[in-house]
C-alpha cells in the first residue's frame, strides 16, 4: 500500500483471506490506485474491496468434481483395457485364425492406471 500513493503504482487483484470478527473466514479481492484530480494536490487513493468467499468456494468444488470424473473415467478406461486383454488371451487359447488384429489392438491400448 505504501507504493500506490509515492510511486503511483496500483494494486490489482489481491486476495486477502482471514477469519474477520463478524464476518468469519472470508476472500476479498483488493483494488487500490492513486486519484487525483487536476490543480488538487491532496493525495488520495481508491480502495475497492470485493467479496469474493463464493466465487472461490464455487471453483473449489469444480475443481474436486474435475478431479472425480477424471478418476472415475480412468477405472473405466482401465476395465475396457482389462476386458480386452481378457478377450485378446482367451481367443489367443482357441486358436483362432483372427487373431492378430486383437493383439495389435491390445498392445496398442494404452495404460489407464490412476
Amino acid at each position: 500500500m505504501e507504493k500506490v500513493l509515492p510511486e503511483n503504482k496500483p494494486i490489482e487483484s489481491f486476495e486477502i483471506e482471514d477469519d474477520f470478527p463478524g464476518l468469519g473466514r472470508r476472500v476479498f479481492n483488493l483494488n487500490a490506485r492513486k486519484i487525483s484530480q487536476p490543480g488538487n494536490h491532496s493525495h488520495r487513493m481508491l480502495l475497492v474491496f470485493e467479496d469474493i468467499t463464493d466465487r472461490k468456494q464455487r471453483e473449489r468444488d469444480a475443481q474436486m468434481l474435475t478431479n472425480e470424473i477424471s478418476h472415475r473415467i480412468k477405472n473405466n478406461l482401465q476395465i475396457i483395457v482389462g476386458l480386452i486383454t481378457f478377450e485378446t488371451r482367451s481367443t489367443r487359447s482357441l486358436a483362432f485364425k483372427g487373431t492378430e488384429p486383437c493383439r495389435r489392438a491390445s498392445a496398442r491400448s494404452p495404460s489407464f492406471t490412476t
